[in-house]
């Protein structure tokens, strides 16, 4: 469990997977932009691309909102040194959260805003394996501007 001196310390920044957050398609609202990969942003919409044994394979089974029970949610974080997944449930009276993935920034190759998108909400996390996902994020544009300047 992470204290809340901890938490202060870090630049925390909301993203649910999903129709409600940090997902696996076009979130949000507005019309979509220009589709630069139909075969998987059309035909088929994968949260990640990841063979077994890279980075985005070992991203938690809850970023995936078809598993994921509605009450609960996830939160994108990033520090100086690390990108984390924070889980917990979506209760303001139970605010306690734990870590359920990290990895060192070192491992994260690009962030990029991804055009065909609702509200420009989605991005794609490019690791430096090759390997990737792509989320979609409730706060939309501004978090992922901030993403893509770190």
């Amino acid at each position: 469990m992470l204290t809340a001196a901890f938490l202060l310390g870090l630049l925390v920044l909301t993203a649910v997977f999903g129709g409600s957050g940090v997902g696996g398609g076009p979130g949000g609202s507005g019309s979509l932009g220009k589709s630069e990969d139909p075969e998987n942003e059309e035909k088929d919409f994968p949260v990640l691309w990841a063979a077994p044994g890279t980075i985005a394979r070992t991203l938690p089974w809850e970023l995936d909102p078809d598993r994921r029970p509605d009450t609960d949610v996830t939160h994108l974080v990033l520090t100086d040194h690390r990108l984390l997944v924070l889980g917990g449930l979506r209760d303001p009276r139970d605010p306690r959260e734990e870590v359920l993935w990290e990895t060192d920034l070192s491992t994260v190759a690009a962030v990029e805003p991804r055009p065909f998108s609702a509200g420009k909400r989605d991005f794609r996390i490019t690791f430096t394996d090759g390997s990737w996902c792509r989320l979609t994020s409730v706060e939309g544009q501004p978090l992922v501007s901030r993403l893509t300047a770190a």
